[in-house]
């Protein structure tokens, strides 16, 4: 749900069709592009990477019942 308040009345009202364009996400291409690694150097010369969520990286691990030779 979205609402405003109008600047008249200090009410809250539903959002004209404008108001609602001018609140829309302008572009889902850009949320949906990767954000580009940013390189760090620190003052003693050692550098970082900063990946974001494009690092993340996860495992899973499992029981097996397996016999035995």
């Amino acid at each position: 749900m979205v609402v405003v308040r109008d600047a008249q009345t200090g009410q809250l009202r539903a959002p004209t069709a404008a108001e609602s364009r001018a609140l829309a996400p302008k572009s889902t291409a850009a949320m949906a592009a990767p954000a580009r690694p940013a390189m760090v150097t620190h003052p003693g010369g050692a550098r970082q990477v900063r990946l974001g969520e494009r690092g993340l990286v996860y495992s899973v691990v499992s029981s097996l019942s397996l016999p035995l030779p």
